[in-house]
């Protein structure tokens, strides 16, 4: 197999990989923000932790925008190598790594959708993740 070929069979690879990623977080989602929504009979019961959230108040909140903050400005400097990377292997690392800082993100506003019921931090993860795996860190199609 030339490499050429074995190049664009990595990168066929990778664009598996990305939506991969991105299916499974938004089902991730879908199915929690729809488990959050159905009624079961019985005693009505908050969210999971809805009451431990009121209890941390505010922390929580700052929490995730920190990681946001902090899982953007990787996502940048890793965005930086990626354009400096002199080989396709250099540059596939770096997707992968700046596409799992971003999953990250979406996994832990997903999890707080799950305890608290808001799905503000788990669409902002998501929009992070798709920005990351479509504009700041695309798959190059350049040999």
């Amino acid at each position: 197999m030339s490499g050429s070929a074995n190049t664009q069979n990595q990168r066929r690879g990778l664009r598996i990989v990305r939506i991969a990623l991105l299916t499974g977080i938004v089902v991730f989602g879908v199915i929690t923000w729809i488990l959050g929504r159905v009624v079961l009979p019985g005693p009505a019961t908050p969210p999971l932790a809805a009451g431990l959230v009121q209890e941390i108040g505010a922390y929580v909140e700052y929490g995730f925008v920190l990681t946001f903050l902090g899982v953007f400005g990787g996502v940048i400097a890793l965005r930086s190598r990626w354009k400096a990377a002199e080989d396709f292997e250099a540059e596939r690392q770096i997707n992968l790594a700046g596409w799992a800082l971003a999953n990250f993100t979406a996994l832990s506003g997903g999890i707080y959708l799950m305890l608290v019921g808001d799905p503000t931090f788990f669409g902002a993860g998501l929009a992070l993740m798709v920005l990351t795996a479509f504009v700041l860190l695309p798959i190059s199609e350049s040999d």
